[in-house]
């Protein structure tokens, strides 16, 4: 599956736009050695370069940025997802967005089911992408554990019919490596959101909760390919971070066995809380490296 998988970079910090400029994805996993010892190949470096080169990053509404904040430290139309935290505004969150597009970026909001009061919420949402030349959105169910009225799931969105007519051209869903206490069947409702794309004609990716597990990542890639679906899988990562954020971050969205994994390996820890994510992308690349040797 390499090249339909991408890194997607998720941080509450602001260091996460500095560290893209002073250390752009495309030279990662750089002549660095593996855990193991190992120096990537060649072919592995290319492999991470065609891997890493379509990287987006996250921030939120609530911090201020000056003019040329993001295009002084990101490549032009870089996706920059913009978070949808309890208590932001919508209008400040689609301000952002415009902010984003005069700077040569793709804004990509995040749109929560469960925060939308009604249809009509949802038809004022769209309405101010369509005046903020918003055409990307992350569509999520949201962490509110109780919907605000009926529109409960993700699903329930894409069955309003309402964003076949909208200024929204590509949506992307979660997807969950270690699987979801909310959700039953993750990868059933994956299947039913990207059969929906397909009948609708609109593009759709599959960004993932952060992982800190090779194994889980690579795993949750293959069963995804196995059902037939093809979209694009964008790897979430955290960007540059402290340790006990990292746990809290980790906490809050549900990601159990990747904070066990953290407190096992504390030296991969360590690396993840001094901006060095490069053993966890060795690992993973040479994966799907390994898979693509065997059948050619």
């Amino acid at each position: 599956p390499a090249a339909s998988v991408s890194i997607s970079m998720t941080s509450p910090s602001l260091r996460t736009l500095s560290f893209a400029r002073r250390c752009p994805p495309s030279s990662w996993p750089g002549g660095a050695a593996s855990g193991d010892g190992r120096r990537p190949s060649r072919r592995l470096l290319s492999r991470g370069r065609d891997v890493l080169g379509g990287y987006s990053i996250e921030t939120t509404a609530k911090l201020r940025f000056s003019q040329d904040f993001f295009s002084s430290r990101l490549p032009r139309g870089t996706s920059v997802y913009v978070a949808a935290i309890n208590g932001t505004c919508v209008e400040d969150v689609f301000r952002l967005c415009k902010q984003l597009r005069e700077q040569g970026m793709c804004p990509v909001p995040h749109l929560a089911a469960r925060s939308l009061r009604d249809l009509d919420e949802l038809r004022g949402w769209l309405e101010l992408a369509r005046e903020n030349d918003v055409e990307e959105c992350l569509l999520i169910a949201g962490d509110n554990p109780k919907a605000n009225g009926n529109l409960e799931s993700s699903m329930h969105v894409l069955e309003s019919g309402l964003v076949e007519g909208s200024s929204i051209k590509k949506i992307n869903i979660a997807g969950h490596p270690e699987g979801s206490l909310k959700i039953r069947d993750p990868l059933q409702h994956l299947q039913a959101k990207t059969r929906w794309a397909e009948r609708h004609g609109i593009a759709m990716d599959i960004v993932t909760q952060i992982c800190f597990n090779a194994d889980m990542i690579f795993d949750f890639c293959m069963q995804v390919r196995s059902l037939g679906i093809n979209n694009t899988i964008r790897v979430g990562m955290t960007g540059p971070i402290s340790l006990s954020k990292l746990v809290k971050y980790a906490a809050v969205c549900g990601v159990g066995p990747s904070i066990q994994l953290l407190s096992s390996k504390p030296d991969l820890a360590f690396n993840l809380s001094q901006n060095d994510m490069s053993p966890l992308l060795h690992e993973f690349l040479r994966k799907i490296d390994d898979v693509s040797n065997l059948h050619g």
